[in-house]
């Protein structure tokens, strides 16, 4: 019986690109130096954020992660380039809107209309990006797909690893053990969707 592989997702909130904006920041991967740059609200930064195109963690996540004993994935240390003070968490999430929107109503405005606070990003501590493989295959019966059942994960690609990437899609694949692990370090921050296999 083929282990099942799910979806790494984030999880939604009503203020939607705001509280996108808030829980994970923007990350940019700089090709020519090899840097992981962060910019994100702080110093409140959950134990695993998403900021696209990566997957950011805590030092004290990671070395959970490495006693895990979880597969398919390495370290990247993360450099804190712009970290400003906004204690979003202490926010009421179940409010009708956050306690504070940019000026200019634009989320990425949170960090871009504000300054750098180097006691914010002291106080998160180290941050790592994981570096995971691309090379599980995922194949569709059709080039334009209306969901994402229609695309299938080759299960013989994944070669066994918890967490996994594929070349063909821009999604994060994580075995069933790396699932029920992610729900009980970081449940709060993290959700799941089934993947289809063959």
């Amino acid at each position: 019986m083929t282990t099942p592989y799910h979806y790494l997702d984030t999880v939604s909130n009503h203020w939607g690109d705001y509280y996108d904006a808030l829980v994970h920041g923007a990350l940019d991967l700089d090709e020519d130096t090899g840097e992981s740059r962060l910019r994100r609200a702080g110093p409140f930064i959950p134990p695993l954020t998403q900021p696209d195109p990566g997957i950011v963690v805590t030092d004290a996540l990671r070395k959970e992660l490495e006693r895990s004993g979880l597969t398919g994935f390495t370290f990247v240390p993360v450099v804190k380039e712009k970290i400003v003070a906004i204690d979003w968490h202490e926010w009421d999430p179940a409010g009708a809107e956050p306690d504070e929107i940019p000026e200019s109503g634009e989320p990425e405005d949170y960090v871009d209309d504000g300054e750098h606070s180097p006691e914010a990003a002291a106080a998160m501590g180290e941050l790592w990006r994981l570096e995971i493989p691309e090379l599980a295959r995922v194949e569709r019966d059709r080039r334009i797909v209306a969901s994402r059942a229609e695309l299938h994960l080759l299960v013989a690609t994944t070669n066994g690893l918890d967490f996994v990437r594929s070349p063909d899609v821009g999604y994060c694949f994580v075995s069933d053990r790396a699932r029920e692990w992610l729900e009980t370090h970081a449940g709060e921050w993290v959700q799941f969707e089934e993947a289809s296999l063959r």
